[in-house]
């Protein structure tokens, strides 16, 4: 009897152990899952927010590119006209042609039956890049035969060069070399029709100008470049 009584008494106290442990363990695994629980949640939250504020960054950058293309496009309707004058003006590079073709044209539109113009022995020297300056030099020397009115609106005309309205190549006068004749019978019988028909006095003009251009970037020291001749 005293060993039944003995067993029965130890059956107690392991189960009371037993009961014990799965309290601890029970709460052991509560506190742990609890713990986890509010990590994942706080990872989710973070997550949640990120997300908001990836949609807020690409609805700003969308905003943004919209708002640069119509600068863009703003800028390129009001500038462009004048970015191409400024080119025209002062080119990035030499530019005989153009400027050869302003010239003949100028003298084309004045040259009258009675107030002639010529342009002869138009020449272009060695441009000349100087590491001290901001900008670049094309020589250009000239003869002129006209009347002196023609010869007072070619100098207006170099004058007001550099205008972005008109379009005209930034030039200034350097010399100027005036051999004075008597009238439009001076010129003998190789003056062509329209100068004989000319009641001013005809002047043979000598000029030198410059003709400006832009400084290339890279350019640290004077440069020259081959010299370019056009005749008329």
């Amino acid at each position: 009897m005293a060993t039944a009584a003995l067993q029965k008494r130890n059956y107690a106290k392991s189960i009371r152990t037993y009961v014990m442990l799965m309290i601890v363990t029970a709460m052991a695994a509560g506190y742990y899952g609890y713990t986890q629980y509010m990590k994942l949640s706080g990872a989710q939250d973070a997550l949640a927010k990120e997300q908001i504020q990836i949609t807020a960054l690409q609805t700003t950058e969308a905003q943004t590119s919209n708002d640069y293309a119509n600068l863009k496009k703003d800028f390129d309707q009001k500038y462009s006209g004048v970015l191409d004058s400024l080119n025209a003006v002062y080119p990035l590079f030499e530019d005989y042609t153009k400027l050869a073709i302003s010239m003949d044209s100028f003298f084309q539109a004045n040259n009258t039956s009675s107030n002639p113009v010529f342009l002869s022995d138009l020449k272009f020297g060695q441009a000349r890049i100087d590491a001290t300056k901001d900008y670049a030099v094309l020589p250009v020397s000239m003869t002129i035969t006209g009347t002196q009115d023609n010869f007072m609106k070619f100098l207006k005309y170099v004058e007001n060069s550099g205008g972005l309205q008109d379009k005209t190549r930034l030039m200034d006068v350097r010399s100027i070399s005036i051999n004075l004749s008597g009238g439009a019978s001076a010129q003998g019988s190789t003056a062509s029709p329209a100068a004989s028909a000319s009641t001013q006095p005809m002047n043979n003009v000598s000029l030198s100008l410059n003709a400006y251009f832009q400084k290339p970037f890279l350019k640290t020291t004077t440069a020259a470049v081959t010299p370019t001749i056009i005749s008329s």
